[in-house]
């Protein structure tokens, strides 16, 4: 009898987790332009496979950098992520926190007017999760 041995078929983000960390080293050392927005990637990869804890880290660390390089719209794209993370996590005010801070930036930019309303439905969300 011949046993056939299945292998476990990656998910589409599998792939995208592995292809984002190994390009991490590379933008580290020579693209410290695009590392924000790739971790932002990550980020939100870690998010839809249920690995929060890394999802948060590496959400921090893309959001610093964007700071710190002043890259507005990636500054507002990671903090809805790390609030959708946090919300996931159960941590509301933390969501909540960072839900406010995309929405400030859109608000600023009088752009992405769906986002501003995704944005707000979200802090009614968490505010009514808090009141709880």
């Amino acid at each position: 009898m011949k046993l056939k041995i299945l292998k476990k078929t990656p998910t589409i983000y599998g792939s995208l987790k592995d292809g984002l960390e190994s390009i991490i080293p590379v933008l580290r050392e020579h693209d410290e332009l695009a590392l924000p927005g790739t971790l932002g990637n990550l980020a939100e990869v870690y998010h839809k496979i249920g690995d929060y804890d890394a999802a948060f880290k590496t959400g921090i660390e893309g959001l610093e950098l964007a700071k710190k390089l002043k890259k507005r719209f990636t500054i507002g794209w990671i903090s809805i992520n790390l609030a959708n993370v946090e919300s996931a996590r159960g941590n509301y005010q933390s969501a909540l926190f960072f839900a406010r801070q995309a929405l400030e930036f859109f608000e600023r930019t009088r752009l992405f007017r769906k986002e501003i309303e995704r944005l707000k439905l979200l802090i009614k969300e968490l505010q009514e999760k808090l009141a709880v």
